[in-house]
């Protein structure tokens, strides 16, 4: 059986993988330092090619 710490592990990569903002996460999980939030960003699969920018946003608003 996984412990806690790694059930609260699993649950804040969850999160970060499906685009949940670190600092919620940070709330959430009732971290005091991003540090130790920032962590899970190490551990995740994050699909940076659902990352925009914000000049791709600006060139369809010119079209």
């Amino acid at each position: 059986m996984p412990s806690f710490l790694l059930c609260r592990e699993m649950v804040g990569v969850h999160l970060l993988e499906n685009g949940t903002d670190i600092r919620d996460i940070q709330f959430l999980l009732g971290h005091s330092q991003i540090s130790t939030t920032i962590i899970y960003t190490y551990m995740a699969n994050i699909n940076t090619r659902r990352v925009k920018s914000p000049l791709d946003t600006l060139s369809q608003e010119t079209k």
